[in-house]
């Protein structure tokens, strides 16, 4: 069913590329544009709102690329990226891309991300990042014409500007839904977080901790929700939790939490306050919330949320372990 949907959906794209050359476009530009769209009909279901995904097995050079994009872009939940390595490229053939956007020798491998808003590919931002690049860049695609282009030295500059030209061409067309705003706020601390890096882009405006009043929250609210959601992504991997322990000397095991051993119990609850310091310590380098400033009713409040969010997450792990 599914491939007969898209099937459909690739004659849709067929009938509107041979319209947009009767209404007078380049054949050759709306022909790419016309492959561009196909290949995010293909890619949909892999694809997922305000991420970078991939759907192939990578070389030791795509992954860095690919984790490059998945570090630096700050995307909007409206919009979703594929990346395409060389393995996927290659079935674009030459005579497809138009010269003016050919940014790749014929026969260079080519690494590509295409960005689109979710389930809308009327607006599609193709964009170059191959090493082999002469001439690395991003091109925007509409109505079977090239919108415009931006050329840039290196991939990794590219990657730096592609999110500016993203929220510029791609803008979202309704209001942020408030559980938008918390995904957009979560997934962009979660990634600084398991990364460890103190300077990952992210747009203010609509993020909860910049701006605890999108959710309705106090300040100190806002940052233990925000490290919570971060603290319990642990959670999805009981294992990894274990493991780390263990490699810090901690008597946890599955078998001894399992049983509810005291020292076990406690060992994780040890370890569970030294990741929230941490993550404390990661969302204090933003600058986004002064520690020091806080009242005394904000300080109060703030030392019975760090406690609670440890009780929280030991009992969930705990439980989980037990199931």
């Amino acid at each position: 069913m599914e491939k007969t949907e898209n099937n459909k959906k690739i004659e849709d794209i067929r009938q509107r590329v041979i319209q947009w050359v009767r209404a007078g476009r380049e054949p050759v530009m709306a022909s790419w544009e016309g492959a561009l769209e196909s290949t995010l009909v293909t890619m949909r279901p892999y694809l997922m709102a305000g991420n970078v995904v991939t759907v192939e097995n990578l070389s030791e050079n795509d992954v860095n690329l690919f984790q490059a994009l998945h570090l630096t872009l700050d995307i909007s939940p409206f919009v979703a990226a594929v990346f395409l390595p060389p393995g996927v490229t290659r079935s674009f053939r030459t005579g497809e891309i138009p010269e003016k956007v050919q940014r790749v020798a014929p026969g260079a491998p080519s690494a590509m991300v295409l960005v689109s808003r979710v389930d809308d590919f009327g607006r599609i931002v193709a964009v170059e990042l191959s090493s082999e690049a002469h001439k690395p860049g991003i091109d925007i695609f509409e109505g079977g014409q090239l919108l415009g282009s931006f050329d840039y030295r290196t991939p990794e500059e590219c990657i730096r500007g592609l999110s500016r030209v993203v929220w510029v061409h791609l803008k979202a067309r309704e209001t942020w839904s408030s559980e938008q705003i918390v995904s957009y706020t979560e997934g962009w601390f979660r990634r600084s977080a398991a990364n460890r890096i103190t300077d990952l882009p992210v747009t203010p405006q609509y993020s909860y901790i910049h701006h605890p009043e999108l959710v309705q929250m106090s300040l100190v609210q806002a940052i233990f929700r925000l490290v919570r959601s971060a603290l319990f992504g642990l959670l999805d991997d009981p294992e990894r939790v274990i493991r780390s322990a263990s490699r810090e000397g901690l008597p946890v095991t599955r078998e001894a939490l399992a049983r509810r051993q005291p020292e076990a119990i406690a060992a994780l609850r040890e370890f569970f306050v030294t990741h929230l310091v941490f993550l404390l310590k990661l969302l204090s380098g933003y600058r986004v919330a002064d520690f020091q400033a806080l009242s005394e009713h904000e300080k109060e409040a703030f030392y019975m949320a760090f406690d609670e969010t440890v009780e929280g997450t030991l009992k969930t792990f705990v439980s989980r372990i037990g199931e």
